[in-house]
Formats: C-alpha cells, structure tokens, sequence
C-alpha cells in the first residue's frame, strides 16, 4: 500500500526541463573550514521548451495513445489556454515522432 502511493507521488512529481545557466558562488572572506575564493555553491537556472513539456506530460500521463487522445479533448475543450496546450504537445509529438518519445517518457517512469 505504502509502495503504491510512493509511485503515485514520484510519478506526480516527475518534471523535465532545461538547464540553461549555471551560477557559481564563491567565498568572499577566509573562515575556518574555507579559505578565499573556494567554491561555496553551485545554482541552475532552468526553463521549459516545447520538448520539455511534452515530454512531461507523456511521463506524467501514461497514454498508450496520446494523439487520440489530444485530439479528443482539442475537439471537447472550450479553455483557451488549454486548447493552446494540446496544440503544442500535439506539434511537438508530431515533429520529433511520437514512438521516441513515448519510450523516452516510459524510460523514466520504469
């Protein structure tokens, strides 16, 4: 039971995105356990493309066939915002060919 709940948050939590700038942080002063101009941290920025959302919608979603399915709810949907969102997984899928990356987004999730 416990297991099963785990996987259900790791699957929730699963998120791709980019890393696109890497800030290095260094000592300013000597202190005990550092001196000058050692390296004290290291911080990533990241983004989220196209790829990157598609990407973790599959992982998220676990379709066997997603473009029914998006196709389904572009045909029921009103949102706006939402219709957006499928058209660009449903683009996306298309362009970088949708058995990649359902086995790239299952990779992560097996």
């Amino acid at each position: 039971m416990s297991y099963t709940n785990r996987l259900e948050q790791i699957e929730r939590s699963i998120c791709f995105k980019q890393i696109y700038d890497y800030r290095f942080i260094y000592y300013t002063r000597n202190g005990k356990y550092h001196k000058k101009g050692e390296l004290k941290s290291i911080s990533k920025k990241y983004k989220s493309t196209p790829l990157s959302i598609t990407l973790t919608f599959l992982a998220k979603s676990n379709l066997t066939n997603p473009i029914d399915y998006i196709q389904k709810r572009l045909l029921t949907e009103r949102n706006q915002d939402k219709i957006k969102f499928y058209t660009t997984i449903l683009s996306c899928i298309e362009k970088f060919f949708s058995a990649r990356l359902q086995k790239l987004a299952l990779r992560f999730i097996q």
